[in-house]
């Protein structure tokens, strides 16, 4: 049985509503695992602008599918300027095609008000998305679809309410309930 451990930034203590700008926006490692140049691509096939950030790896060709008109990279940037465009993006992606243990990215643009659209890799739909509340399954849902239905100002609230239990002292009484949960079966385990 696999164990989550909540870990993360904590969120904003209360909930602000933004204006919602019309794009976007996915920080990551770029590369294979990410799906990045997939999430560049239904960018350019639904005409919707999509922001990309962070570092490329291993000369992955994300600049290949970068057109300046839809898709945009904004290079490595700072935790403030990761904030900010979370903060007034439409969606916040992430197609991973490995089983990612957890991205701190996804609470903190959720923690930002910001819904998700994500794929069924690793934790992201038990974990991060709660069914059209604060996000979206990419395999249920179309990019054009998640944008539309995104942009509303009970989703946001919703995406803030999911994220706060990410908060310090949930955090901190995660780490412990799992390591008491594992000290509790190490010591059955070595009991004759």
């Amino acid at each position: 049985k696999t164990k989550y451990v909540r870990i993360g930034k904590p969120v904003p203590d209360m909930f602000t509503p933004h204006v919602k700008d019309p794009y976007v926006f996915q920080c990551s490692r770029h590369d294979d695992h990410q799906n990045t140049i997939e999430v560049a691509k239904a960018c350019r096939a639904a005409g919707i602008r999509g922001v990309f950030a962070g570092p490329i790896h291993n000369g992955y060709p994300l600049m290949d599918h970068i057109d300046g008109v839809t898709t945009f990279y904004v290079g490595e940037i700072s935790e403030e300027n990761k904030l900010d465009f979370c903060r007034h993006a439409t969606l916040f992606m992430l197609l991973a095609n490995w089983d990612l243990p957890f991205s701190q990215s996804l609470i903190e643009a959720q923690g930002q008000g910001t819904p998700i659209w994500v794929n069924k890799r690793g934790p992201f739909l038990e974990t991060y998305l709660k069914h059209t509340i604060n996000g979206f399954d990419a395999s249920l849902f179309t990019l054009e679809q998640a944008f539309h239905f995104a942009r509303t100002v009970d989703m946001q609230r919703e995406c803030w309410g999911a994220a706060s239990q990410y908060s310090v002292p949930i955090m901190c009484e995660s780490f412990k309930r799992a390591f008491r949960e594992i000290n509790e079966e190490w010591r059955g385990l070595s009991t004759p």
